[in-house]
């Protein structure tokens, strides 16, 4: 069975920010949260698979475009987790 990139990265972005001694930009449940999604819009409407993939660009068109008109969002407070998370990754 093939490895789910989601997932692994996941994973393995979970293991990194429990032993480095950076200061994350977000607080690690919210930022593995949040990435989960990024990671889905990544893969599902760019085809980006895995985030070491990213080309320039890749982040503007998913948190300018893609972003606003997948993700429904009630108050400001439903993206304060975003840009801190993709930082952190």
């Amino acid at each position: 069975m093939a490895r789910n990139p989601v997932d692994a990265t996941l994973k393995a972005f979970t293991r990194w920010a429990k032993n480095t001694t950076q200061v994350l930009s977000g607080d690690l449940h919210a930022d593995v949260r949040e990435l989960r999604l990024v990671l889905d819009l990544l893969r599902n409407h760019l085809g980006i698979e895995d985030p070491a993939a990213l080309r320039p660009g890749d982040l503007g068109e998913l948190l300018l475009r893609l972003y606003p008109r997948e993700v429904t969002v009630l108050d400001a407070e439903g993206t304060a987790d975003t840009v801190p998370a993709v930082r952190d990754l």
